[in-house]
């Protein structure tokens, strides 16, 4: 047996002399360090009962840590599975639908990494032709840039008002009746990342900013927009990656759109009520695509056969195992003969009660372990003599981070002879999301932090935390504010967040969508008795105009110029202020500040008037110049007037130059 590993090797002696060298720096008085002493009897005390509780936190072993991880309700997570979108395409010469089943396994170039489809998928000979946008301002087409790598577009124009429209232009009609996916990938590298959230959790949680009317062109009343019938929206109204499903109508006609001179069969998207935070932008839109994950299937496997004995073990042939995919049957004695039995997979036996059929699952090993009779039941023959068979009627295996492929590496079809050999397939993006097991102590570094991390929303600093990590969400900043009365003072019980998502504007708002989102992410962690609002801030516009006088040798309009971009830079919410984290809320502009700005600009020899306005809610200005901002408000400027001036101009300014 290998020797237990010490905490801590320091013995009984130690710590009593460890003690005692303690005791001049925090007791001076106290200089009677003899055994007779009352206090030195006290240390002999604690030391003995330190050395006896590092002795029996020595023999703690692993799954004395598993238990204490459940206790704290966790586990070390299981292997996960990779995934990625494949789309398929017809070879030359072929135009027929052909149907994908579910779980059709699909593998790498070299058919080391095997993958299967998610979904049923109906392959059809559909080409997507065209791809414009109809804004207010005019027409664009992005058909070309649809098809190049790295390039993306607009799909809604950069404003995204109400009444701006996406075509999809298609070189025939789809199967009628038929359910179609359409791929939208969204441009996403944006300087704040959106918060994780599940895929299935998006439309529980995120109350979409904007709102899409979907339609087609039908020829009933000889040719008019109908409505598209959807059946899903992964994308949340284009806000995420994802597929569009609908069903094909069965009158699409073709026609004209736009400056588009062919006459193709079209799809549109219409921004209904505006108000996207980052209008999207688009990568590529594809047809014919599905979700796969890396996993393999493996059915009717034989596990083996219980003798009635206690805690008996049996090995599965394919591992690590996705926990949720096995399906474990026993046979077991029914009358004069018998029936399989489905057994139920538990994390632990320990709540296991003699008749409950349950067994335990090592996802790493493919271990199947089951109870001893008291905690869970044992498959038990009806003769004691006889043997109990035990099968996997199914189970699912994956290979972890081994499937996180690169693009363009998922090419053929597991079975070669399948007749689904006719087509291509690949996968435009790297697969992802694949992880090996989860060791004990990466689950303990989990746990802990996650201990760390605020879930009761008590202080400010708490609601500021929390909002800043909305699940789905760009939250760029937020603060939150005692709520005020008429008369100034707090008002108790009542806390306001004030949330500002990123965007590409001067002053990013917050839709509804995105402040009830918001509002429902912190409403459970909240105190009961506290009531919450989640508002956006109120936006102070200011402007500069200023007077300057530029170095020789520096070209005045590029001097002007990079004057305007300081101020810019200083004067914005999300990047501004002195350490360009932001401006802070509530924080006044003050005049000696932008003389500051101004001067250490490149080619600035002195700055030799400042005029400051600015136009707001609750702001006042004084007679310096400088602009007082009410606490939730903040700061953007989007445009300042810079003059140069030379140095003989007789133009002396109050307080003279400032340079």
């Amino acid at each position: 047996m290998l020797p237990l590993p010490k905490l801590d090797d320091r013995t009984y002696a130690q710590l009593v002399e460890d003690a005692k060298k303690r005791i001049p720096p925090l007791a001076p008085v106290w200089t009677d360090h003899n055994a007779h002493d009352p206090g030195i009897t006290f240390i002999e005390l604690f030391a003995w009962l330190t050395e006896q509780q590092h002795y029996y936190l020595d023999q703690i072993r692993g799954d004395n840590e598993l238990k204490f991880l459940k206790l704290l309700g966790q586990k070390p997570s299981a292997a996960k599975a990779a995934s990625a979108q494949i789309t398929v395409s017809h070879r030359a010469g072929s135009d027929a639908s052909v149907l994908i089943p579910a779980h059709t396994p699909v593998t790498t170039r070299e058919g080391d990494v095997t993958f299967e489809t998610e979904e049923t998928l109906l392959a059809t000979a559909v080409k997507l032709r065209k791809i414009v946008s109809i804004l207010p301002t005019g027409v664009a087409d992005y058909s070309e840039a649809n098809v190049r790598h790295g390039l993306h577009f607009a799909a809604f124009g950069t404003k995204a008002e109400a009444g701006s429209r996406l075509y999809l232009g298609f070189d025939r009609p789809f199967p009628a009746g038929a359910r179609v996916p359409i791929e939208f990938e969204l441009y996403d590298r944006y300087p704040v990342a959106r918060n994780p959230v599940a895929a299935d959790d998006r439309c529980l949680w995120i109350q979409p900013s904007a709102d899409l009317e979907w339609d087609y062109y039908s020829g009933a009343g000889g040719g008019s927009w109908l409505p598209l019938a959807l059946e899903a929206d992964e994308t949340l109204r284009l806000t995420f990656s994802g597929s569009v499903m609908f069903t094909a109508p069965d009158d699409a006609l073709a026609r004209k759109v736009g400056t588009i001179g062919e006459e193709l069969y079209w799809i549109r998207a219409t921004v209904k009520q505006a108000g996207y935070e980052l209008p999207p932008k688009l990568e590529r839109v594809l047809l014919n695509t599905v979700p796969v994950v890396q996993r393999e299937s493996v059915k009717d496997e034989p596990v083996g056969s219980s003798n009635g004995l206690p805690e008996q073990y049996f090995d599965l042939t394919r591992y690590p195992v996705l926990p949720e995919s096995l399906r474990l049957l026993v046979e077991e004695p029914s009358g004069a003969g018998s029936e399989w039995v489905e057994w139920k997979r538990v994390d632990s036996l320990d709540a296991s009660k003699p008749t409950d059929t349950h067994y335990r699952l090592l996802p790493d090993s493919g271990r199947i372990l089951f109870g001893d009779g008291v905690n869970g039941a044992i498959p038990r023959p009806a003769h004691p003599k006889d043997a109990i068979t035990i099968k996997a009627a199914r189970y699912q295996t994956t290979e972890g981070v081994k499937g996180n492929v690169g693009a363009a590496a998922i090419t053929r079809w597991a079975d070669p002879t399948s007749p689904l050999d006719a087509l291509e397939l690949t996968n435009w993006q790297p697969a992802s999301g694949g992880a090996p097991q989860e060791t004990l102590e990466q689950a303990q570094m989990r746990t802990r932090k996650q201990l760390q991390s605020a879930h009761s929303a008590v202080t400010s600093e708490d609601y500021e935390t929390l909002a800043l990590s909305t699940p789905g969400l760009r939250v760029a900043r937020a603060k939150a504010i005692p709520l005020q009365d008429r008369d100034d003072n707090p008002a108790p019980g009542v806390v306001m967040v004030v949330v500002v998502p990123y965007g590409e504007n001067a002053n990013p708002v917050p839709s509804g969508g995105f402040l009830s989102t918001v509002c429902r992410h912190l409403h459970p962690h909240r105190l009961l008795a506290t009531k919450l609002r989640v508002v956006a801030p109120d936006y102070v516009k200011a402007s500069v105009e200023a007077e300057i006088e530029v170095q020789a040798g520096y070209d005045a309009a590029a001097t002007r110029q990079k004057a305007v971009e300081a101020l810019l830079q200083y004067l914005h919410p999300l990047n501004g202020g002195s350490d360009r984290t932001g401006w802070p809320f509530g924080r006044p502009i003050y005049a000696s500040e932008i003389y500051d700005v101004i001067k250490r600009s490149p080619g600035v020899d002195c700055v030799r008037r400042v005029r400051m306005s600015a136009a707001g809610k609750g702001i006042r200005q004084d007679a310096e110049g400088s602009v007082f901002l009410p606490p939730h408000s903040l700061v953007y400027s989007e445009a300042h007037r810079i003059d140069t001036i030379t140095a003989e101009a007789d133009c002396e300014p109050r307080g003279g130059c400032h340079g």
